[in-house]
């Protein structure tokens, strides 16, 4: 085997990988992003402050996940350019994409912050630590 056909045998199965580490990605990620809102919507969560920080999370990594790495899927592997189609798509696109992240992220430290809140020894913090105040 000559080293162009390795080459070429290489690109080839790092083509196939990415694609298939792509479905399982998207697949898994909506699914999991689904049950954290079913459990973060549950009766029992409603109430909380810190299920309220975590569901927007969910909310923004859903973004992230199927608006981006989605319409990436489908431009690499099928040819499918909805951001060259439409301009308003490719703007919306772009600023969820760097914006989502950043919002989740945003959402965790919130959430962390509203944890330590809540488990203070002083009145006043965990009464800062309400869902009122976190709505």
């Amino acid at each position: 085997m000559d080293s162009d056909s390795r080459v070429t045998l290489l690109m080839y199965l790092t083509a196939k990988i990415i694609f298939y580490c792509q479905i399982v990605i998207i697949t898994i990620g909506t699914i999991g992003c689904f049950c954290n809102f079913i459990t973060f919507t549950s009766r029992k969560l409603r109430n909380n402050s810190c299920s309220f920080y975590f569901l927007g999370a969910t909310i923004f990594d859903l973004l992230t996940l199927d608006i981006g790495t989605m319409s990436r899927f489908l431009s690499n592997h099928f040819g499918f350019h909805l951001q060259d189609q439409s301009r308003a798509f490719c703007e919306i696109r772009l600023y969820l994409v760097n914006v989502s992240p950043a919002m989740t992220t945003c959402c965790i430290v919130l959430a962390t912050m509203d944890r330590y809140l809540s488990t203070s020894t002083k009145l006043v913090y965990r009464s800062f630590a309400t869902i009122k105040r976190a709505k």
